[in-house]
């Protein structure tokens, strides 16, 4: 009776360790550094965004740049933005061409592009730089080690303070979601996402002031139905996502 009672304590134990690691979430964006808290960003809540062409240090000059902007794209969308046109954005900036040999800092995206800020009537215009790209194990494995800085910037104030700024570096795995022989394409829209959901996950949210596909606005969550139209890229401004990706570097 005592060793059954001994081995059916164990197995409750075990059983709720089990549990318990299996119902731990995982903090989204915990490796973010935040530069800039975004305060002003929330105070000021932009709606339309210009997304600039990425900036590549000399160590991230492998880095698929179309695909991180698209990404990025879609990214702000999940948090409620309103990324402007793509090809409006690059008609005025100039072209797709990413800016290569940029400093790690950021802060020269308009400058480099000879963009006049507002120039499109844009609330915000967004930054990412990327200075690490190391893809060494990707053809293998689907995992490589990403460093990128994203800034959101006020066009009122291009040179000033960021409304917000942040800094990721971490490694990303998506074997487990497309196998080590997935396509190139959906690799990179899959690995790009999961940049800028954990980098956009320490950045506020915006917050409208219209419910949008019905629902209620609490704490930056997204009613299911609004969540769908940003999946669809169905926010004014935003070009629908391609889910295959653009694959482009």
């Amino acid at each position: 009776m005592v060793r059954s009672l001994r081995f059916l304590t164990g197995a409750a134990l075990a059983t709720l360790v089990v549990v318990g690691c299996q119902t731990t979430p995982r903090l989204a964006g915990r490796n973010v550094e935040v530069l800039s808290p975004g305060v002003t960003l929330a105070e000021r809540n932009p709606t339309d965004v210009v997304v600039a062409p990425i900036r590549l240090t000399d160590e991230a000059l492998g880095a698929p740049a179309s695909s991180i902007r698209s990404a990025a794209r879609r990214g702000l969308v999940l948090r409620l933005y309103s990324p402007l046109a793509q090809e409006l954005v690059s008609d005025a900036m100039g072209g797709d061409v990413p800016y290569i040999n940029a400093s790690a800092s950021g802060g020269g995206v308009v400058r480099e592009a000879g963009y006049t800020p507002g120039r499109l009537d844009e609330d915000a215009i967004f930054e990412v730089t990327v200075f690490r790209w190391d893809d060494q194990n990707w053809q293998s494995r689907r995992s490589l080690t990403v460093g990128i800085e994203a800034r959101m910037i006020d066009p009122a104030n291009p040179y000033g303070p960021a409304l917000w700024a942040g800094r990721l570096e971490q490694g990303f795995d998506v074997s487990g979601e497309i196998g080590p022989a997935g396509g190139e394409r959906r690799a990179l829209t899959t690995v790009c996402d999961q940049v800028f959901r954990e980098l956009l996950a320490r950045m506020p949210a915006r917050r409208p002031e219209a419910v949008l596909g019905g629902g209620d606005w609490r704490d930056g969550e997204i009613p299911a139905a609004a969540a769908d139209d940003a999946e669809n890229g169905l926010f004014r401004g935003m070009d629908p996502v391609d889910e295959a990706g653009d694959g482009g570097r």
